[in-house]
């Protein structure tokens, strides 16, 4: 990933905002004497101090470049919204939403829609975002950094509480390219807890065909995110790369009753150099209802004519979907290695890989899986290959069981939503195949040609 995100901590000396008049009862407007402190503390090269106390600011705050605050921890409430520049440092700070924030509002960062500058270099460290909201309509976010270029942003060891807001964002890092070319890159989220929120947990996305500066240098690092009524992670963007994703815990995507629209937990498109290891995608118990999804896709809801999806490393993942009533993976795009992987679908065309050529695909274990009998699925396939050339698959283990064939090449896409084409060149080598004794290892569809595979080595065990 090249640049690293960690801080060297210089002394400093602090200046408590009660020193410049601050109530921090709450109730009485703090915004001026806040402002106020953080000039001075600027120019004495202090950090501003928030003892514990609630700090009303009816008014936006600005940071100034090269403005830091300190608080301790959940004691320390900033009510209001707060807009950081750049060079920033935020602890030990607890964000809340003041009572006269309107709708389509965040508590903390910066848009086009009133900053004409940047972010750069804003560490928020060991800070908790309230999750609760004075509207109720209009779209919020916790966080938000728009339409402006956004780099060398940390966000470490935070937390953000429960939103049920039902179109609410907890991090949502954007630039609309069709408007302008924003730039975004070297930003990390580390170390988080994501509460359930109604829409998605983090979303970065915007670059697209006519930007001129697609991002890269996305680091998501040892995160917990526990739901959401769409997506826990979205990334998506056009020429991007660059992506690390690695130890993280993603459960209970698209449980939301009014925005349901089989979304995925982990939904990543268009983009090379992905590395995505260690992470632990699924549902709990308590997330099993009607309809609702695990769905992973990676390199998906992209134009075939625009994607770049390539040079992509995912090793060491589980993606379980074995209480979900519909579970799947969706790996698309050209020189994929996904590598020792486990894999559970809920779903009859099992896992699809597709719309790519020169995929390596090594010791994985894909089930087919019945959410109703918590076992190896009656009548499903595992794994579903569809117009893809080329694709290596060497020691996986793939499980279907009574009349499920374990892996189907699949020429005709049955959501209908992609291109059609047929499956050739793909290799089996050294496989095992859990299965009845009355399927077969590897099936061709009736517009595959039986050609367009070849098979070696292979165990078959019964079950």
């Amino acid at each position: 990933m090249g640049t690293s995100h960690s801080i060297v901590v210089q002394p400093f000396e602090l200046v408590s905002v009660m020193n410049y008049g601050a109530h921090a009862d709450g109730v009485t407007d703090d915004s001026d004497h806040v402002h106020t402190g953080m000039v001075d503390a600027i120019s004495e090269g202090k950090v501003l101090f928030f003892p514990p106390g609630t700090y009303l600011l009816n008014t936006k705050l600005t940071m100034h470049d090269g403005a830091s605050f300190a608080g301790v921890g959940d004691a320390s409430i900033l009510k209001g919204t707060v807009n950081p520049t750049s060079n920033n440092i935020v602890e030990s700070l607890k964000f809340e939403l003041g009572e006269t924030t309107p709708s389509n509002e965040k508590y903390f960062g910066a848009s086009d829609a009133y900053s004409d500058g940047a972010v750069s270099h804003l560490y928020v460290l060991n800070c908790t975002f309230s999750g609760h909201y004075a509207w109720d309509s209009g779209e919020g976010r916790q966080i938000q950094l728009g339409n402006i270029p956004v780099s060398y942003v940390l966000f470490d060891s935070c937390t953000f509480l429960q939103s049920t807001y039902n179109k609410n964002n907890q991090i949502r890092i954007w630039s609309d390219c069709d408007a302008t070319d924003c730039y975004m890159h070297h930003i990390a989220i580390r170390n988080c807890h994501f509460d359930y929120t109604s829409r998605m947990n983090l979303e970065i996305t915007g670059a697209n065909s006519s930007c001129a500066y697609p991002w890269h240098d996305i680091i998501v690092d040892n995160c917990t995110f526990d739901g959401a009524g769409n997506q826990n992670i979205s990334i998506v963007g056009y020429g991007c790369h660059d992506i690390t994703i690695t130890d993280n815990v993603l459960l209970d995507a698209n449980v939301n009753p009014i925005l349901n629209q089989g979304e995925a937990s982990l939904e990543l498109g268009n983009f090379t150099n992905l590395i995505l290891t260690g992470n632990h995608v699924g549902q709990t118990a308590e997330g099993t209802t009607t309809g609702s999804h695990v769905k992973f896709m990676l390199g998906q809801w992209i134009p075939d004519t625009e994607a770049i999806v390539n040079n992509n490393w995912i090793e060491n993942n589980i993606f379980d979907g074995r209480l979900s009533t519909s579970s799947q993976i969706w790996l698309k795009g050209s020189g994929w290695t996904f590598k020792d992987n486990t894999v559970y679908t809920c779903s009859s065309y099992g896992s699809y890989i597709m719309h790519g050529d020169d995929q390596t695909i090594q010791g994985n274990s894909f089930y087919a899986w019945d959410v109703a009998t918590q076992n190896i699925d009656v009548d499903n396939y595992a794994v579903n290959v569809q117009n893809t050339d080329g694709a290596d698959w060497t020691e996986n283990h793939f499980y279907s069981k009574e009349s499920g064939t374990p892996v189907r090449l699949h020429y005709t896409c049955p959501n209908g939503d992609e291109p059609n084409g047929p499956s050739i060149n793909n290799t089996f080598t050294d496989c095992t195949f859990h299965r009845k004794s009355t399927a077969v290892n590897v099936k061709a569809d009736t517009s595959t040609p039986p050609s367009s595979f070849t098979e070696s080595g292979s165990t078959v065990v019964e079950i």
